[in-house]
């Protein structure tokens, strides 16, 4: 194991696929990097959309590693959720509201470090201010520590017929989420924000 590799991220796509073998190897490093002494923080990037065991799990890895688990909201509004992803929205955003209360609560454990991270993606048309407000609302209810990550959305892949996320959407959702009790909101990507609507 090299010591002068402080973090293994699980990102670029959410690690539920093959969840029960990223746990165990993180498991393991955990274990050895308590053996040798030295920090082996596991930090997630997830959909939210686990069991919720398994966030639990996740989680938990991550609180005695000194990681994080950052967790993208797509939507509050089932019917939005659905658009963006196609899975049902229903299900998606109350599975979503179990696993960030989850993680919500082990965060009381650590709190030099945040161990919850929340992001929503500003998709002009869909997550608008009242997406944002809504989703920080009840976040702040579980805890108002919590970081927002608020990221530019760009037509790279999919929805080509939509503008990249304007300077004065990203602005406004900062305010809904400060409006909605929380006092950690970051706008990410700031380079892509532009005068597009």
């Amino acid at each position: 194991m090299v010591s002068r590799v402080p973090c293994v991220c699980y990102f670029g796509g959410d690690p539920g696929p093959h969840i029960i073998y990223a746990i165990k190897v993180s498991r393991r490093i955990v274990e050895e990097a308590k053996r040798k002494s030295i920090v082996k923080r596991i930090c997630w990037e997830t959909n939210g959309l686990v069991d919720e065991g398994i966030m639990k799990e996740m989680a938990k890895l991550s609180l005695v590693s000194g990681g994080i688990v950052k967790i993208d909201w797509k939507a509050w509004t089932p019917a939005v959720y659905q658009a963006l992803t196609g899975v049902d929205g229903q299900r998606a955003v109350e599975r979503l509201k179990r696993n960030v209360k989850i993680v919500a609560d082990l965060a009381s454990e650590r709190r030099e470090i945040p161990l919850l991270v929340v992001s929503i993606l500003l998709v002009p048309g869909y997550v608008d201010e009242e997406e944002v407000f809504s989703i920080a609302e009840y976040i702040a209810t579980l805890d108002s520590a919590t970081p927002i990550v608020l990221l530019a959305f760009h037509p790279n892949h999919l929805l080509r017929d939509l503008p990249p996320t304007s300077k004065s959407h990203a602005r406004k959702a900062k305010e809904a989420v400060h409006k909605a009790g929380l006092r950690r909101a970051f706008i990410g990507n700031e380079w892509l924000l532009g005068d597009y609507y």
